[in-house]
C-alpha cells in the first residue's frame, strides 16, 4: 500500500531531475559552442591585426636601412645652408672724443 505510492512517487522525481539535467547539459552544450566561435573570431580578428603590425614593422625596418645607409654614405634630406660671412662695419678706434652723429649712423 503505502509504500507503492512513494516508489511511483521516487521514480517520479527522478525523472524529474533526469530531464532538467538533460536540458541543462544541452544549454550547456549550445553556450560552450557559441564560446569557441567567439574565440576563433577574437582569434581571427587578432591574426590579421598581427599580419598588418608585422608588415608595418617591416616597411619601418626597410626605411631605417635606407636611413642608416644615407647616414652612411653622407647623403642628407634636408637641404644646407651655406654658412655666409658678412662683413659687417668696424668702428674707428676711439681717439677721446666721438661724432654723435657718426655713432648713430653706425647704429
Amino acid at each position: 500500500g503505502r509504500c507503492d505510492g512513494l516508489e511511483t512517487e521516487d521514480t517520479e522525481i527522478h525523472n524529474s531531475i533526469k530531464d532538467t539535467l538533460g536540458g541543462l547539459e544541452a544549454d550547456l552544450r549550445r553556450a560552450i559552442e557559441s564560446l569557441y566561435l567567439e574565440i576563433a573570431k577574437v582569434q581571427d580578428l587578432f591574426q590579421k591585426e598581427l599580419t598588418n603590425v608585422l608588415v608595418r614593422v617591416d616597411k619601418m625596418g626597410s626605411e631605417l636601412a635606407l636611413c642608416k645607409q644615407a647616414v652612411d654614405t653622407g647623403v642628407t634630406t634636408t637641404t644646407t645652408i651655406e654658412i655666409r660671412k658678412i662683413e659687417v662695419p668696424k668702428q674707428k678706434t676711439f681717439n677721446g672724443t666721438r661724432n654723435a652723429r657718426k655713432v648713430e649712423n653706425f647704429l
